[in-house]
């Protein structure tokens, strides 16, 4: 599914994070809650990792290994973990849009609550991909919410956050 931004695309990303357990509703119409599991709260500071050229040394205050190695890891994690799901591609822009400050990014994610809650979180930007003309220079992000048990992430000691700055993604 690709999302533009209408309304009706952001609508259509809530109902399925509903309709796949990833949220459920509230009381109060049109609100929505969603819990992580007990051990996939926050950010997991020991599997986000800079992905750099070997050699590359930051020092050991950031946490980064071989970008050769993380890449390898983190196709063998995604080969096909998105397999028999929806896949939802979502274009967003971190800042203003139409303006020299827009920093355009897409999120590819077989999560409809990821995509849901960036779409509060961010600005659309399907229309400000579209102005870019073929330009490269945005952000990438790819996430898969893995194997689901009741609505959150079983394996979530597979969980990465690998920053490749070598391709913004």
């Amino acid at each position: 599914f690709v999302r533009t931004d209408s309304a009706e695309d952001a609508q259509y990303i809530r109902k399925k994070a509903i309709e796949n357990g990833e949220e459920k509703k509230l009381a109060l119409e049109g609100h929505t809650v969603h819990f992580d599991g007990y051990y996939d709260q926050a950010r997991d500071k020991d599997k986000t990792r800079l992905l750099l050229p070997s050699n590359v040394d930051l020092g050991s205050s950031i946490n980064s290994m071989n970008r050769h190695e993380g890449l390898t890891e983190i196709h063998i994690y995604l080969k096909n973990i998105m397999e028999g799901k929806e896949v939802y591609i979502c274009f967003f822009c971190l800042g203003p849009t139409n303006s020299q400050f827009s920093i355009p990014c897409v999120q590819i994610t077989d999560s409809g609550y990821v995509a849901h809650s960036e779409g509060i979180l961010y600005r659309s930007g399907y229309e400000e991909f579209k102005r870019m003309q073929g330009s490269k220079n945005f952000f990438r992000f790819v996430h898969s919410a893995g194997v689901l048990e009741k609505g959150v992430s079983k394996n979530v000691s597979r969980r990465r956050v690998y920053i490749d700055i070598e391709d913004n993604i």
